[in-house]
Parts: structure tokens; sequence; C-alpha cells
């Protein structure tokens, strides 16, 4: 297979960083319920 793709490492690093604020976070809606939540922090 060989070396990961430089897109592939970013987005593992991306989510090793998941639930640190500092490195951002996103909020997301439940169509069905209304409910709004948060990922990432």
């Amino acid at each position: 297979m060989g070396p990961l793709r430089p897109d592939i490492v970013a987005t593992v690093r991306a989510f090793l960083r998941c639930g640190d604020l500092a490195a951002g976070f996103t909020r997301y809606h439940c169509p069905d319920c209304g409910h709004w939540e948060q990922a990432g922090g």
C-alpha cells in the first residue's frame, strides 16, 4: 500500500485533537427532535 496520503494524515491528526476547544468545534442540529449538540468540545 505504501505511505499514507497527506490528506489522510491531516484527518487523523485533526481527529486526535478532537475534544480540545482551542482546536475548534462544531454544532449540529437534529432535524427530527430539534436538539442541538456540540462536537469536538
